[in-house]
């Protein structure tokens, strides 16, 4: 079961919030009123309503029914159609929580249907509780208010991984700590599921600002434009962060390559001290009854004294050599 909240002002500027179901119906047809309808969580009950209060399209509202619907704008029979997808981050939260906002538009009307409570349609609805007078300023201002208030909801998350992207860069660059490389594959996740929202929707806010929208009027065009820029800002933003994570990624990789031949060098080093010594070793144990120095109280420590001292000696030259 749905949640519904009507807006309906008068021409007058009278308010009324959730009036009875004949005089909503009045509003709809007077060419003087302005209806805000918002609808939480609709179901087939919502639908059937709002086919039979504004007769929106069959195809429309099989579109509403679907969260994932892409971004879009679309024109049905005289109303404007507007998808988006907005985010609710909460302060101090790493999740990117990307939930679609239904718009209808018409000269008289804004229907507005989401499936999950939507930060930028409360924030609305606290503004006009203390403003009602905002209402009549006409439904593609109201609909400039809930994406304007949707896209600066984007700005809080861009920080919040602008913040994650210093600890990215703290842990590569701490011997290449393992706990780098989960960060960097959640972090560009979320930063490709931002893009895939705002890039749609900066190209609709274009088409908003710059063209002739049925039911956007000329000086609303404006109010769009700054929104726009908004979202050209973010998508920039979100590109640069998506090319520091791939560039974070060669680093890590890189530290990585560079830890695993810094030690398989110096295990070479070991292996060419040892390598002599093993064969002096093997040499005096083979199987034959007269070996040199193994005769005499003496024989035993001089071979140990050459091996150390040859040890010594290689390990000092490769030193010196700064291989080690």
């Amino acid at each position: 079961m749905g949640t519904t909240v009507c807006y309906l002002v008068r021409g007058n500027g009278e308010l009324a919030v959730d009036p009875p179901e004949e005089v909503l119906q009045a509003g709809i047809a007077s060419p003087t009123d302005f209806v805000w309808m918002d609808v939480e969580a609709p179901g087939d009950a919502e639908y059937a309503r709002l086919k039979h209060l504004y007769g929106f399209h069959d195809l429309a509202l099989e579109d509403c029914a679907n969260p994932e619907t892409r971004t879009k704008l679309e024109a049905y029979d005289g109303t404007v159609f507007l998808v988006c997808r907005g985010v609710n981050h909460a302060p101090g939260g790493e999740e990117v929580d990307t939930v679609p906002l239904f718009c209808f538009l018409g000269d008289t009307y804004l229907v507005t249907l989401h499936p999950f409570p939507v930060r930028s349609v409360g924030a609305v609805c606290d503004r006009l509780r203390k403003n009602p007078r905002l209402l009549l300023e006409g439904p593609d201002r109201v609909l400039h208010l809930l994406i304007d208030h949707l896209v600066d909801h984007y700005f809080p998350l861009l920080d919040a991984i602008d913040e994650r992207l210093d600890r990215v860069e703290d842990e590569i660059f701490r011997e290449a700590s393992r706990d780098a490389l989960p960060l960097i594959f959640r972090t560009k996740k979320e930063v490709l599921a931002l893009r895939r929202s705002a890039a749609p929707l900066r190209d609709i806010l274009g088409v908003l600002a710059n063209r002739g929208i049925p039911h956007v009027r000329a000086g609303t065009q404006l109010y769009f434009r700054d929104v726009h820029d908004h979202t050209l800002r973010i998508a920039e933003t979100l590109d640069s962060y998506r090319d520091m994570l791939t560039s974070s990624l060669e680093s890590y990789l890189s530290q990585v390559s560079n830890r695993l031949n810094d030690i398989m060098k110096r295990l070479t080093i070991v292996a060419t001290i040892l390598l002599p010594l093993t064969f002096i070793t093997g040499l005096f144990g083979m199987n034959f009854e007269e070996l040199p120095l193994t005769r005499g109280p003496v024989g035993f420590w001089l071979v140990a004294g050459g091996m150390g001292l040859l040890a010594v000696v290689l390990a000092l030259y490769f030193k010196r050599k700064d291989w080690w």
